[in-house]
């Protein structure tokens, strides 16, 4: 359901296409939201078709047409009903397949190194997405002493609630980091045992 929403909210920055939203979500809403092409461009279907959002074709020259979606007045308000919402349930829920791996392995011998190997790697792939997120912040940064500077209220607003949510997606990183070096000393110590029994 978030995705609705998700898409609803920006196209109500600007009217945009369905690859914009969708490069949107994957370098910038990653950390909070992850969404296929495919699920976009269906997102996008459904909400034309609920009268959420109109459509154009922009003819352009030597490429393909394209559609640019806008918000109508059934969108904007189901936004804002949606933001002033703030049901956490939702977010608590998690699928996390790494997570139940982990929960089964005890089923089958030796995995033990198989577990060290790919909480290393998870180590590295959490550090990877907390890098990005830094990059994003100081970009957040440039852009929040840019508005600053062009006396920009509205995007100086809209700036502080993305590093709001930057500030989520770092800390949830860095959980998974600290948590995967727990559970790693914990590997190496039932190594340990293990080999002296």
């Amino acid at each position: 359901m978030s995705l609705r929403f998700g898409v609803l909210g920006l196209i109500h920055q600007q009217p945009m296409t369905g690859y914009a939203i969708y490069q949107y979500f994957d370098q910038v809403l990653s950390h909070m939201w992850y969404a296929q092409q495919s699920q976009v461009y269906r997102e996008l279907g459904q909400l034309e078709k609920d009268g959420l959002l109109s459509s154009v074709i922009e003819p352009q020259s030597g490429k393909p047409n394209k559609r640019v979606y806008a918000i109508t007045a059934a969108g904007k308000t189901a936004l804002k009903e949606w933001l002033e919402s703030f049901d956490f349930s939702e977010s608590l829920r998690h699928r996390d397949s790494f997570a139940l791996r982990i929960f089964f392995a005890g089923y089958m011998p030796d995995l033990l190194k198989s577990l060290i190997a790919n909480l290393e790697i998870y180590i590295q792939y959490n550090d990877d997405l907390l890098n990005k997120l830094d990059v994003q912040e100081h970009e957040l940064r440039l852009g929040q002493n840019q508005a600053q500077l062009a006396g920009e209220h509205l995007m100086q607003r809209e700036l502080f609630f993305f590093e709001l949510s930057l500030m989520r997606g770092k800390a949830q990183y860095a959980m998974n980091i600290q948590w995967a070096k727990d559970a790693l000393v914990l590997c190496h110590a039932q190594e340990r045992n293990h080999t002296s029994v």
